[in-house]
């Protein structure tokens, strides 16, 4: 069953407040980087907790030249950015690291002592690193200062000129209990993926 109420969050007088739905690695990065802007204020409308899904579960793999054509470029900033972000934010679980290519249908020489005689290795790419993501989303959340609301969006709302000024929710019951509330989260512009955006509409 379901209830309805709208709570009255504080306007931000002077700050644009942003809506970011999805608390994965993007939305947190979102709202990290609209937080460097003083007159923006991000909100994160996440269904479960911060870097709940892929962002919380990935590899982590990451690699400087490991692409081809027009993204190139976005490889190498990619790679460069990850290091600044960990100095920047203290992530402990960003390393840098070399990739290895292991033959085990062949017995040679080895580039790491850790592998015996009965395969042969080579140093691959020494420009590779690994970072955890659910750290890297979390401590870009933390660091974004943004308000995070617990909630699954449902759909937006626009005043009567048509344009959005809010995102509707669904709030689950602390509980656990199959009962929610309905409420709508003011906002003057809403970030999403295509999908997510076009499901709201």
């Amino acid at each position: 069953m379901a209830t309805k109420s709208r709570t009255e969050y504080p306007a931000a007088s002077s700050k644009r407040t942003i809506a970011i739905v999805g608390g994965g690695v993007v939305g947190a990065a979102t709202a990290f980087y609209l937080s460097k802007h003083e007159h923006v204020l991000p909100v994160v409308i996440e269904r479960c907790e911060i870097a709940a899904a892929a962002s919380g579960k990935a590899g982590g793999f990451l690699a400087a030249s490991w692409g081809s054509g027009p993204t190139v470029p976005l490889h190498t900033e990619s790679f460069a950015l990850h290091m600044a972000l960990a100095r920047e934010l203290g992530i402990e679980s960003y390393r840098a690291i070399r990739t290895l290519q292991v033959d085990v249908n062949a017995a040679g020489e080895n580039a790491v002592a850790w592998l015996d005689g009965r395969c042969a290795s080579t140093i691959m790419d020494d420009a590779t690193a690994q970072v955890t993501p659910k750290e890297l989303s979390t401590k870009l959340m933390a660091a974004s200062g943004a308000r995070v609301v617990i909630a699954t969006a449902t759909g937006l709302r626009t005043n009567t000129d048509g344009i959005v000024d809010g995102v509707k929710v669904t709030i689950a019951a602390a509980n656990g209990d199959a009962s929610s509330t309905s409420d709508v989260i003011d906002c003057d512009d809403v970030v999403g993926n295509k999908a997510t955006v076009d499901f709201l509409s």
